[in-house]
């Protein structure tokens, strides 16, 4: 569904969901504060409003704790930066700088004022006597992307009257307005990381790949261990014709002679 801001009394504080793609994560206002050129020494962390002047610098940072955890940078498709004009003294334009150095809304002053970046995140927004009591919406979505990523430390951003409109004097709302739905917040559009996907099946067995080559011949092993002598089997008889064979020294009684012991004689019982 479209996200709506509402009348000005209201707070967003919640995670607004767009759809089932996107969200948006609404940053209040951490801590907000001026400094003031004219008056060095002077905090005006408790302040009701906030001056953008020649003199006087609003600094705003936000709380980005409602924004998903492990989002980074290429989560982020929009983030912008919405402030309260209560009033306009000289009609003109304001510049968004980031916060580089380290500050704290009870104590900054202007002679304590953190390091500002050198390039502006938003240029030439113009402020006109019509924009009294209207939001006015700026694009800092590289900046934000910085905070996200910790390229760049989250001290927030700087309110300055634009380059070519050095004289603008306005009013903005702070957290600290006893109207309420004043202070500025950061509109961030994050793109949604839903839970992952169950594990996918199992493809088809692949092609049996051709057989390698054969490897080398192992070394020959050792010659093993003679094996125990078997038992000793009994003489060899065996009957044919009815005769005897005898593996022994024979003798022909008849001849008185011996047969050498390679032949075989057979002699009817």
């Amino acid at each position: 569904m479209k996200a709506m801001f509402a009348k000005r009394g209201l707070w967003w504080m919640a995670v607004v969901l767009l759809s089932s793609a996107l969200m948006a994560a609404v940053g209040p206002t951490s801590d907000d504060t001026r400094i003031d050129s004219g008056k060095g020494t002077t905090n005006y962390g408790t302040a009701t409003s906030l001056t953008v002047s020649s003199t006087s610098t609003a600094l705003i940072r936000p709380n980005l704790q409602s924004l998903p955890t492990g989002v980074t940078s290429t989560n982020i498709s929009k983030a912008t930066l919405t402030i309260f004009v209560t009033a306009v003294s000289t009609a003109g334009a304001i510049d968004v700088f980031p916060v580089t150095g380290a500050w704290t809304e009870s104590a900054v002053t202007y002679n304590t004022r953190p390091t500002l970046g050198t390039t502006a995140v938003a240029t030439g927004v113009s402020i006109t006597t019509g924009t009294v009591g209207e939001f006015v919406v700026m694009d800092v979505t590289s900046l934000v992307k910085q905070w996200v990523d910790g390229t760049v430390a989250q001290n927030g951003i700087a309110i300055k009257p634009a380059t070519a409109n050095p004289t603008t004097n306005i009013t903005i709302g702070s957290k600290e307005s006893t109207t309420g739905g004043q202070a500025a917040f950061f509109d961030i559009t994050v793109v949604s990381m839903g839970p992952q996907g169950p594990i996918g099946l199992t493809g088809a067995t692949g092609a049996q790949g051709p057989i390698g080559p054969a490897g080398p011949t192992g070394a020959t092993g050792a010659t093993g261990a003679t094996g125990a002598t078997g038992p000793q089997g009994p003489p060899l008889v065996s009957e044919a014709l009815g005769a005897v064979v005898r593996l022994t020294r024979l003798v022909i009684p008849s001849q008185k002679r011996e047969l050498p012991t390679s032949r075989v004689l057979l002699t009817r019982m």
